[in-house]
């Protein structure tokens, strides 16, 4: 079957790289595309297929982004580190991913100045061990004067 009804009608291929935003019609298939509605549906087709395949496949082989920051830090077994490497050869989108997360833990501060105090953790630990006790309240009674004498 031919992808072509018209001499003027744009090729699968030229509809394919218009979706991708690869290239463009010359005038006179621009013209035809915009003319005839079998090719505008060809084009939609294709417009809808990519939108499809977009929301089903777009990374569905990139790794997640936790696995990503445990690669950065060396935390993966050999054989996961290898793997992911390979794939960033391949994807533009986790290399970037990976470049902007190796800036991150760069910028981290793990020990910030001022950020402990030795006073304030051994208060912490000891509000956590030390359970306060709360007191009955008594309606109409006296306090006692302590011991009977």
């Amino acid at each position: 079957m031919t992808d072509r009804l018209h001499a003027l009608a744009p090729s699968n291929e030229d509809l394919i790289s218009l979706v991708y935003d690869e290239g463009t019609l010359p005038e006179e298939e621009r013209e035809h595309l915009d003319q005839c509605p079998i090719c505008q549906q060809r084009l939609a087709d294709y417009k809808d297929m990519n939108t499809l395949m977009l929301s089903h496949l777009y990374r569905s082989l990139c790794p997640s982004a936790v696995n990503l920051n445990y690669y950065c830090l060396g935390a993966l077994p050999v054989e996961e580190r290898t793997s992911i490497a390979n794939h960033l050869l391949d994807c533009p989108l986790c290399a970037d991913e990976v470049v902007e997360i190796r800036r991150e833990q760069a910028s981290y501060d793990l020990f910030p100045e001022g950020g402990f105090s030795l006073r304030d953790a051994v208060r912490r630990i000891f509000a956590n061990l030390v359970v306060q006790q709360a007191q009955p309240v008594l309606r109409d009674v006296q306090p006692s004067t302590g011991w009977p004498r």
